[in-house]
C-alpha cells in the first residue's frame, strides 16, 4: 500500500512540473492571485473562455494555497483509487479492478452533466473533487476540503484491511497467474 501512495504522489508531482513547465517563461513569481483577480472583475474573460473562478478561493486564499489544495486533493484521490485498484484485484480479479479504475475516470463526466438532478453523486466521485470551484463552495452539494481528506483516509484503511483479509484466505497460484 506504501507504494501505491508514493506512486499517487509522483504522478501528482509529475503533473504539477509538467502543467507548470510550459508557462514558466510568463508566471508571475509571488503568491498572490497577480493580474488573474483584476482580469476577472474588470472583463469577461471568464465567460469567453468558459472558465469558472471562485471568488471566496480568491478571497480566502492565496494561489499558492489553492495550488496547495488542489495537489493534496490529487495526491489522496489518485491514492484511494490505486487502492481500490489494488483491492479488487486481489479480492476479486484484475479486470474488475481495470474497470472500476475505469468507472472512476468516467465517473465526473456524469457528474458534470447530472449536476442539476443529482447535486449528491459528486460524492461518490472522487475525481470530481479535483474540481476546487466545487470543493470550495458553500452549497454543501460537495464534500469540504477536510471532509475529502478523511473520507479517503477511511476508505483507505477500509480497503487495506478488506484487501489484508483477502490476501489471507486467498489461495494465490503464483505459477499460474491470470
Amino acid at each position: 500500500m506504501l507504494r501505491i501512495q508514493t506512486a499517487a504522489v509522483l504522478l501528482a508531482v509529475l503533473e504539477f512540473v509538467l502543467s507548470i513547465l510550459p508557462l514558466v517563461p510568463r508566471l508571475e513569481w509571488t503568491a498572490g492571485w497577480g493580474k488573474l483577480y483584476y482580469t476577472l472583475a474588470v472583463t469577461d474573460a471568464s465567460s469567453a473562455v468558459r472558465t469558472e473562478f471562485s471568488y471566496e478561493l480568491m478571497n480566502e486564499g492565496n494561489a499558492l494555497m489553492a495550488a496547495g489544495m488542489l495537489f493534496t486533493v490529487l495526491c489522496f484521490v489518485t491514492g484511494l483509487t490505486g487502492t481500490v485498484m489494488f483491492t479488487l484485484s486481489v479480492c476479486i480479479s484484475r479486470t474488475a479492478a481495470v474497470l472500476a479504475g475505469t468507472f472512476f475516470s468516467v465517473l465526473p463526466v456524469a457528474v458534470l452533466n447530472m449536476n442539476l438532478y443529482q447535486k449528491q453523486l459528486i460524492w461518490f466521485s472522487p475525481f470530481s473533487w479535483l474540481d476546487l470551484v466545487q470543493l470550495n463552495g458553500k452549497d454543501g452539494a460537495a464534500p469540504s476540503f477536510s471532509m475529502v481528506i478523511i473520507i479517503t483516509i477511511v476508505l483507505e484503511a477500509v480497503m487495506c484491511m478488506v484487501s489484508v483479509r483477502c490476501m489471507r484466505t486467498k489461495d494465490v497460484n503464483w505459477v499460474n497467474e491470470e
